[in-house]
This record gives C-alpha cells, sequence and structure tokens, in this order.
C-alpha cells in the first residue's frame, strides 16, 4: 500500500473515533474552574454579559417558545453550560418584542430549585446552586438599540412611543429611563456605524463593547459585497470541524479577530469619559446546529461560554447593586479564556498618593509632581509566551505606549490621559490540541483591561 493510501486510511480511522478524538492530545480543561487567587481567595468573579435565553424570540434555533410551551430542553442546555463552565454572574438581556409582553421578573428563567432576589419584594435576579455546589447569579436586563443591565422593572413609556419602541430608542432620553429603571446603559455593538461617538458621547453609556461574537462573525460573513471574505471564513470553519485531531472547543481560534471599530471608538470616548469596555458573548444557540467531533453542536451555550468572559473584582454573591457599581467603575477586564488562566495579572498605577487601582480616576495636577508609575503584573502562571502592553486613548483610538516580552512592564506617565493595558499570547501551549491546524499558533490578545483615568 503506498504511503498516500496508509495517510488516507489512517485519518478515515481517526474520523470514524469521533469523540474519542481527545485521547491523543492529553488533557484538557473542557471545563473552566472556579477562579481563585492565593489561598483559595475570590479575586474575580466570572461574569458573562449579553445572553439571550427563552424571552428572546431568535434564541434557541427560533424555538424558544412553541405554542405556549417553554423550550426545556434548550434552558437545560443555557443552566448547565452556565454551571459547567462555572460562571459566576450572569446579565441576561433579552429582544423587546417578548420582554415587553411579560413582567420583567418573567425574563428571569426560574426553575424551582432557584432562589428568588428581591429589592423591596420586586425580584430583581436569582441565585442557582449547581450540581457541585457552585453558586451562579443571574439579572435581568435588555438589549435593542443599547442595553440596560440590572433593570428593576420596565422603563416608563417615552413620549409618543410604545413600550417596544421605548425598549429600542437610541437617544439620551432613552439611556436615562433605563437608569431612573435601575440600569446601567452599555453600548451594544458600538461598530455599527449608526452609532456614532458623537451620538454616544451624548447619551454617556456606562459600558461599551469592545469585542461581540455576533460581530466577529458577522463583519466576515455578512459583510456587504464582500463574498469573497465570507467564503474564505466559511471554509476555515469548515476545514478546522472536518479536523478529529483539534480539541473542539478551539475553533473559535479559527475566526477569531478583534473589533478593531469597536476598540477605536472605545479609545475616542475614553479621551474625555470613563467608560467601561466589556466583550459581550451574544449567545443564542441559534447559528450552527451541527455537531462537531466531540459530539456538541458547534454553537452551544457551553461552547461559547467556555471561550471568554469578563472578570470582576467583587465579593461572593454580590448584590446587583454592587455588580452594576463594579461594572461602572470599571473593575473588570476582559478575559479570552481558551488561552488560559490568568490570575495573579494586574494592572495598577502607584505615585505620592499611593496605589491606585483599574477603574480609578486620578487628578494629574495632584500627582504630577511626585510622579505617577503604570505597573502591568504578569499572571503568575504564563502558558506560553506573554507581550504586555499600555495603551493610551487618543482621537484616532488606542496608541500603545509601552511594552515587554515574557517580563512586568513599568511605564512612567508624563500626562494626563486614559491608559490600559493588554497581553497578547502565542499559545504554543495549545500545539497539542490544534493538530492539523497549527497556523493558529500566532499572537492573539488573552487580556483586554479596563482603564485608569489621569485627568
Amino acid at each position: 500500500m503506498s504511503k498516500s493510501r496508509i495517510r488516507f486510511a489512517l485519518i478515515a480511522l481517526l474520523a470514524a473515533a469521533g469523540p474519542l478524538q481527545q485521547a491523543h492530545a492529553g488533557p484538557w480543561k473542557k471545563h473552566l474552574d472556579p477562579i481563585t487567587g492565593e489561598g483559595g481567595s475570590r479575586p474575580w468573579l466570572r461574569t458573562l454579559i449579553h445572553m439571550h435565553s427563552l424571552q428572546s424570540h431568535d434564541a434557541c434555533d427560533k424555538k424558544p417558545i412553541k405554542d405556549g410551551v417553554p423550550n426545556e430542553r434548550c434552558l437545560e442546555d443555557f443552566r448547565r453550560g452556565l454551571c459547567q463552565e462555572h460562571v459566576d454572574l450572569v446579565f441576561i438581556t433579552e429582544h423587546r418584542d417578548t420582554l415587553t409582553s411579560i413582567s420583567l421578573a418573567e425574563t428571569i428563567p426560574v426553575r424551582d430549585d432557584d432562589r428568588l432576589l428581591l429589592e423591596a419584594g420586586t425580584v430583581v435576579g436569582t441565585e442557582h446552586t449547581c450540581p457541585d455546589g457552585h453558586k451562579l447569579t443571574m439579572y435581568i436586563g435588555a438589549e435593542n438599540q443599547m442595553m440596560s443591565l440590572g433593570l428593576t422593572r420596565h422603563p416608563d413609556v417615552l413620549p409618543g412611543k410604545d413600550l417596544e419602541q421605548t425598549y429600542n430608542d437610541l437617544s439620551p432620553e432613552a439611556a436615562q429611563n433605563f437608569r431612573e429603571a435601575g440600569a446601567i446603559v452599555a453600548m451594544s455593538h458600538a461598530e455599527e456605524e449608526k452609532k456614532s461617538v458623537e451620538q454616544m458621547r451624548a447619551i454617556k453609556p456606562e459600558l461599551i463593547e469592545a469585542y461581540n461574537l455576533h460581530a466577529n462573525l458577522m463583519q466576515d460573513v455578512y459583510p456587504k459585497r464582500k463574498y469573497g471574505q465570507a467564503l474564505k471564513t466559511l471554509l476555515k470553519a469548515l476545514s478546522f470541524m472536518s479536523n478529529p485531531l483539534s480539541q473542539s472547543d478551539l475553533i473559535f481560534h479559527s475566526f477569531f479577530k478583534e473589533n478593531d471599530k469597536a476598540l477605536t471608538k472605545w479609545g475616542q470616548l475614553a479621551t474625555d469619559m470613563e467608560v467601561t469596555g466589556i466583550a459581550g458573548t451574544d449567545s443564542h444557540q441559534n447559528a450552527i446546529n451541527l455537531k462537531m467531533w466531540d459530539g456538541e453542536r458547534v454553537d452551544s451555550y457551553r461552547r461559547t461560554i467556555r471561550w471568554f468572559s469578563n472578570w470582576v473584582r467583587l465579593p461572593v454573591s454580590p448584590t446587583r447593586t454592587q455588580a452594576l457599581e463594579a461594572l461602572k467603575h470599571g473593575k473588570s477586564m476582559i478575559v479570552i479564556e481558551t488561552l488560559g488562566d490568568p490570575v495573579g495579572f494586574d494592572f495598577t498605577a502607584t505615585s505620592s498618593k499611593g496605589e491606585h487601582a483599574m477603574g480609578d480616576r486620578i487628578e494629574w495636577q495632584n500627582v504630577a509632581e511626585g510622579g505617577l508609575d503604570l505597573h502591568v503584573k504578569l499572571p503568575r502562571s504564563n502558558p506560553s509566551s506573554v507581550r504586555a502592553r499600555i495603551l493610551k486613548a487618543t482621537g484616532s483610538g488606542w496608541v500603545t505606549v509601552a511594552e515587554s516580552a515574557d517580563a512586568n512592564l513599568d511605564f512612567k506617565v508624563t500626562e494626563p490621559g486614559a491608559y490600559r493595558s493588554e497581553l497578547w499570547m502565542k499559545p504554543k501551549h495549545l500545539k497539542r490540541h490544534l493538530i492539523g491546524n497549527w497556523h493558529l499558533i500566532k499572537p492573539m490578545p488573552w487580556v483586554y483591561s479596563n482603564p485608569i483615568y489621569v485627568r
């Protein structure tokens, strides 16, 4: 038998093995562990923002509810995925068409084993205890033209509009209306042209999506008149899916792309206002109902949850107010979790006034004489080569002002501005999990911190 026929026979045999494809690569952490620091502390809570469940018409293959009966199988996928990946906090963000026809409390997929979270007798969220004892908190929200996170009631109906139009309004009045209903405002899909920097400055969102999963796919799969790029992206995904030798969860690496437009707008906004950057999972379990080699559909809730999240500095089981305040004040970072666990990472500043944390505002006139230094501390465990960056917000976006390879990074601030940090990684440690896809071993972002503001 020729070498080519032997090679073909081996590939066919591996393909037939299906779920057994992981045996060659050694252990892969299919499910994320709870975030723990030194001494078992919980310095961060794994937080998902922009999640769709049964009250979004396009969730669950566009069949979240049929003839008034909830899609319990899809809901179980949703809840199981959150528990398997040890998510601590979820802001559910449903669409307006279903949201406006029910009470706000009904947007939370509550089941008998959940504990209702109340404020002044009103349901504002729920706490679920996972099979392994992990606690998961869910809060109420909506996603239309903007996201309103942590609502305690429906917003007041705006003049000349109905409730559905009120939820879908994109104006400073609508944003303030959401705040009066208990929420903070996030600019979802910031890459969209209709959401200009000038408009966002008027709205003053507390948060902006610096990355959105659907936007990542749509900019390639649905670009205007760019069918060649769409085909190229599709072929990349199909090529990964056809390979039984690569870890299925890492299909994310085959299409991940930074959201350059959203990142640029975030930097432009940060020159004169404080706005927290977040990653939007935007998961519906409705996009690609095809099974991969591990037996799980491509876009399962569990898989999309596994890819990335927002790490927020919060106590365990925070109140709604505590969670919103931490996000509003930038006590969070975006983490690509397929690359590993960045516990130990920190971005701080020191001056004669003491130490300043991510999200803090520092008055330049109070520290200019004694000086201000920024510090990037690498995680306690770096699985591959890591590059640290410090970036400054400018009128054209973010500009790198300092960089280091495989070392902590310090930078002396010489002028006011908004400064944030990034970690980039070339994931060589994933080589054994990407057999046949080694072209994906290339630098990609691991952590986006939020800024420290020097005004």
